[in-house]
């Protein structure tokens, strides 16, 4: 008699599930996106009846280029520009440390709060990431060089006039000027004649004519 009333308990709770199971609760408050069912459809076990879209945080995703990657570390501030022009605030949340093995492009991921609940999800953005300052030297791109080992490097004189080769790292660049960093603050750069002298040699500077150079102030 007692293993009736067990197994009818037994048989009670399991239909007492399946009916709460009828009245599904969210598991985090959102916005009802879409309903894939209707009113007496069955739903069997693992099947979608609904989207549920919790839009007050928004993950941005994207590729960067293994030349950009290596400046870039979860904290960073970064900006979701909108196709209306509009802009989130956010910061960089991952860094993929693998590439992609087909494009070569390294996986990210930023989060922007969304207090207004704009209907952004899945939408397409322009995603800007602020890097650490840095000084850079902005000069010609017909100043860099390439040594054996694939590094670039620019030529400049020291305080005696002697020719020095100095590894640089590009930082930006356009078809009319390169940001490179890893000179020294002050420097005179061998603006002519750069491929006759080789480091070491002691030269005559001629200063430039400083009306006749470009004006390359403007920040890249």
């Amino acid at each position: 008699m007692q293993s009736n009333v067990s197994v009818a308990a037994a048989e009670l709770a399991e239909l007492r599930q399946s009916l709460a199971e009828t009245r599904p609760q969210a598991p985090f408050d959102g916005v009802l996106d879409r309903l894939y069912v209707e009113l007496g459809d069955v739903v069997q076990i693992g099947d979608s009846y609904a989207r549920l879209v919790d839009d007050r945080r928004l993950k941005a995703t994207g590729w960067v280029a293994q030349r950009d990657v290596f400046d870039l570390r979860p904290g960073l501030d970064t900006r979701l520009r909108l196709l209306d022009g509009s802009s989130l605030a956010g910061e960089l949340t991952h860094v993929a440390s693998r590439a992609d093995d087909a494009s070569r492009a390294f996986y990210i991921e930023a989060e922007f709060d969304n207090p207004e609940r704009r209907r952004l999800a899945g939408a397409s953005a322009t995603l800007t990431i602020a890097l650490p300052e840095r000084e850079v030297h902005a000069l010609s791109p017909a100043l860099l060089e390439l040594d054996n080992e694939g590094q670039l490097r620019v030529k400049h004189l020291d305080s005696e006039d002697r020719v020095v080769s100095s590894p640089v790292e590009l930082v930006a660049g356009q078809a009319s000027v390169a940001y490179v960093a890893g000179l020294p603050d002050t420097v005179r750069l061998i603006t002519l004649g750069g491929g006759f002298v080789a480091p070491g040699d002691t030269v005559i500077a001629m200063p430039a004519d400083t009306d006749a150079t470009p004006d390359w102030r403007e920040t890249p």
